[in-house]
């Protein structure tokens, strides 16, 4: 398999291998070798005056950062289960219950802490948000390249990180573009970054590489310019700021800078034999829900099935992403000795027409470059603040 390294951090392999309580686990194993050094090697931290601080004085105390360092560590060890596991003829399904029940395992998955949104599994042309439906009878093949996306929490505090595999080595180009891409775009981050600057570095990077195809055919990889990384807020994973895979005339966008004590998804997307643009497929099944915070009153529902979503949504996720498969197994839906037959039942499916028609709910359809191209995508969480960045999911893999 190609896109992603062997696990060779002690701590991690142990974590991984030995874990029983992942607050213990912490406790036990503080973070010193992500304190200190520069960037500039790619290590996690920069301290940007090159004044030495108190870290632990100014940070480590910090309820945010140790939250975000919880959830990446439950992140690698998902990901790592999920990576020993990956092969050709996998059904989406299995993917999203490798990730989802090992972070369940770990977390739980409820509002306090668990998933940060569901398990995304888009192949090929398809950039972001697909996922296993409910039955979902969908594999991944030897000739497909799959971008793997989750997001765990803790307390709110979201870990959104994302990788690219491959089974044939003609991709590795690829996936190198946006892994290359993508901690460039880290290296030029920090407090007054120009997003547009941090833009055109990433454009710069992607579309510097080539890929021949398995036919000898060769492709220029194109950056995906309307998708990109965003501030990640609590609860809540698209906080308002973006930063592009290409730069933007967009007067809004043209002056848009990184700030202090802002927590960033730094993702890129390239694509070969593609355009570099998305659209909403609109024969594709959505998959990706979350609730609009500022309409969710259940009184103007007419449906006892979208009266039931919704008290699912608000008690389970609020505002984060969740997947219409797990309405279908939800408690809620268990609970119900009528729904008890079997999991195909769709009591759901009226309920959530309604409550996306009604603005309550909103849908994130796949997005999607021309049939035929292939896209990859790398992202990873980090932390700006005054005196430094810590990338919480960096490991060893990517």
């Amino acid at each position: 398999m190609f896109g992603v390294n062997e696990w060779t951090t002690e701590r991690t392999i142990k974590s991984y291998n030995n874990y029983k309580d992942i607050n213990g686990f912490l406790s036990d194993k503080p973070f010193d070798e992500r304190i200190g050094g520069t960037y500039n090697n790619l290590t996690t931290w920069k301290n940007y005056s090159n004044e030495p601080v108190n870290l632990y004085d100014k940070f480590n105390k910090n309820s945010h950062i140790q939250n975000l360092r919880k959830a990446a560590e439950v992140h690698k060890i998902a990901r790592k289960y999920l990576q020993e596991q990956l092969k050709p003829g996998m059904k989406y399904t299995q993917i999203c219950e490798i990730v989802e029940n090992k972070v369940k395992e770990l977390l739980g998955n409820k509002f306090e802490e668990g998933m940060g949104f569901p398990v995304g599994i888009s192949v090929n042309n398809i950039c972001a948000h697909d996922s296993a439906n409910p039955n979902d009878s969908r594999i991944i093949t030897e000739n497909d390249i799959i971008k793997i996306d989750f997001g765990t929490h803790v307390n709110g505090r979201i870990v959104d990180s994302a990788f690219t595999v491959a089974f044939k080595e003609y991709f590795n180009p690829l996936i190198d573009s946006v892994k290359d891409a993508t901690m460039e775009a880290i290296k030029l981050s920090g407090p007054d970054a120009l997003m547009n600057d941090v833009s055109a570095r990433i454009k710069e990077v992607i579309e510097s590489y080539e890929m021949t195809d398995l036919n000898g055919k060769v492709h220029p990889i194109k950056a995906v310019s309307t998708l990109g990384g965003h501030t990640i807020g609590q609860h809540i994973i698209h906080a308002g700021k973006i930063v592009l895979c290409a730069p933007n005339d967009h007067p809004n966008y043209i002056h848009l800078r990184m700030k202090e004590n802002e927590q960033w998804a730094i993702e890129t997307y390239g694509s070969a034999n593609g355009l570099g643009k998305t659209i909403e497929h609109p024969l594709m099944e959505c998959n990706h829900y979350m609730l609009n915070p500022r309409s969710h009153n259940k009184n103007n529902l007419t449906s006892d099935s979208s009266k039931k979503c919704l008290e699912y949504i608000r008690y389970e996720r609020y505002t984060l992403p969740w997947a219409h498969r797990w309405l279908a197994t939800s408690a809620y839906n268990k609970s119900d000795k009528q729904n008890q037959l079997n999991e195909q039942n769709e009591w759901w499916k009226d309920g959530l027409k309604e409550l996306v028609d009604k603005n309550v709910v909103t849908k994130y359809p796949p997005l999607c470059d021309k049939t035929g191209s292939w896209t990859a995508q790398l992202e990873h969480t980090m932390y700006v603040s005054e005196w430094g960045k810590e990338i919480v999911s960096l490991g060893d893999d990517y």
